[in-house]
């Protein structure tokens, strides 16, 4: 009888047998070829598949892992890129949200680095942008 050959590997030649798939490419049981991981995946070396990143992290297609959003960016799993945190919210690296502003405190939407405080003699509410 005909053996399925598991994931991460492919059918090789008749005296081959089932030949794994190269590093950063998986293949699903019974795969004709190896593909590379798909944006938002990952090539997991020990289960010879890819998976998927989880949120606050993200990957470009064929990656071999899943790297930390940056801080003031979000990103939910499966994701090929981050999201900036919209005005008046913040985020640390490797974050699936934002968190809004404390009272007292800003960010413009873009701004690089964490909420910062009100000039003196200036006050703001919970989330401000300006």
């Amino acid at each position: 009888s005909c053996i399925a050959c598991p994931a991460g590997s492919v059918a090789g030649s008749s005296e081959d047998g089932c030949v794994r798939c190269p590093t950063a490419r998986g293949s699903l049981p019974r795969a004709t070829t190896c593909s590379a991981c798909s944006a938002g995946t990952f090539y997991n070396d020990l289960e010879l598949s890819c998976n998927p990143c989880e949120p606050g992290t993200y990957s470009l297609a064929g990656s071999g892992k899943c790297y930390p959003c940056p801080p003031g960016f979000w990103s939910t799993a499966r994701a090929s890129g981050c999201h900036n945190c919209p005005a008046g919210a913040w985020s640390e690296a490797g974050s699936s949200s934002c968190e809004l502003c404390d009272r007292n405190f800003k960010r413009a939407s873009g701004e690089d680095g964490p909420c910062e405080a009100c000039s003196s003699g200036q006050w703001s509410n919970l989330g401000a942008a300006r």
